[in-house]
Parts: structure tokens; C-alpha cells; sequence
């Protein structure tokens, strides 16, 4: 049974997530269906139309500098799917998805800095087994080629 006070904090998180989101530009263009989904990661549909390169990123005017980077989607590497993005704490044995191009480069995924067992790979997927962890939110660091990729607090043990 949930208090008062925890129904108006799920119904202000609500708000901010969903109803108020930020305001997020990717090259100077509108970000749209933007939903907040914890205090470090949010989502949303990238603008269409912009040349292959990195894009200087603001939300609500504050500039992340050029930290997105539109590819060419038959012949660059990159991540478009994460999944689950939530896992029970202290339990391992669940497989994280991975969705994208070219994920047959991948040849590590951490959780935390412990490294997922089972990775397969192919083209367009990577699965691997998530390690036990306490709860909390985590990076995911993925190796592919000589690149390493990081994914700051994007899954959450709860």
C-alpha cells in the first residue's frame, strides 16, 4: 500500500517524464517524444534529415557538447537498443539485448565493470548473460574492434 506522500512522488515523476519533458536539440534540431526514463538517461526520436557527423546535444539550452553521432546506417557500427533496461538486484542469469549494426565486432559487454558471460553476436544483435549485482544503476561498456562504447547508468538492478 503506497502513503500519500509516494503517489504524489510517483505522480510528479510522471509529470517530468512524460508530460514536462525537457527540450532536447541534436545539431540545432528538435529532439521529439522525449521521455525522461531515470535522472541520467532519457530518450527520444532523433531529427531526420542531418549529415553524417557528430552533433553538438543541449537539453533545456544547457550544451553537452558534440556528443551524438549520426552514421550511416549500412556501414557504421552503433548501438540502437538496449534491453532490459531493469533487472532484479543480486540476481544474475537474465540476457541483456543488444540491437544495432555490425555487433558481430563486439567482443566484451560489462555491467559495472564485470564483464556479461555467453556473449553471441551477429549483425544486427548481441545477447549476453547480465552478472549478479546489488542494486543500483549502472554503465554498460561495450568493446567492439579497438572502439570501447559506454552507456552511462542505462540499466538498473532494482
Amino acid at each position: 500500500v503506497l502513503t500519500e506522500a509516494e503517489i504524489q512522488h510517483n505522480a510528479d515523476l510522471d509529470q517530468n517524464r512524460y508530460l514536462s519533458p525537457p527540450k532536447v536539440t541534436i545539431g540545432g534540431k528538435n529532439c521529439t517524444e522525449v521521455v525522461v526514463l531515470s535522472p541520467h538517461f532519457l530518450m527520444c526520436k532523433v531529427p531526420e534529415g542531418s549529415s553524417i557527423g557528430k552533433k553538438e546535444v543541449k537539453v533545456n539550452g544547457a550544451s553537452y557538447g558534440a556528443v551524438y553521432e549520426y552514421v550511416d546506417p549500412n556501414n557504421d557500427f552503433y548501438i540502437s537498443g538496449i534491453s532490459p533496461i531493469v533487472g532484479p538486484a543480486n540476481t544474475g542469469n537474465r540476457t541483456l539485448t543488444l540491437s544495432g549494426n555490425l555487433l558481430k565486432t563486439i567482443t566484451e559487454v560489462k555491467v559495472d565493470n564485470i564483464v556479461c558471460t555467453n556473449l553471441v553476436t551477429n549483425n544486427s544483435t548481441a545477447t549476453c548473460i547480465l552478472p549478479p549485482h546489488p542494486a543500483g544503476e549502472v554503465d554498460i561498456t561495450i568493446t567492439a574492434g579497438s572502439e570501447t562504447y559506454r552507456f552511462v547508468k542505462v540499466f538498473e538492478y532494482q
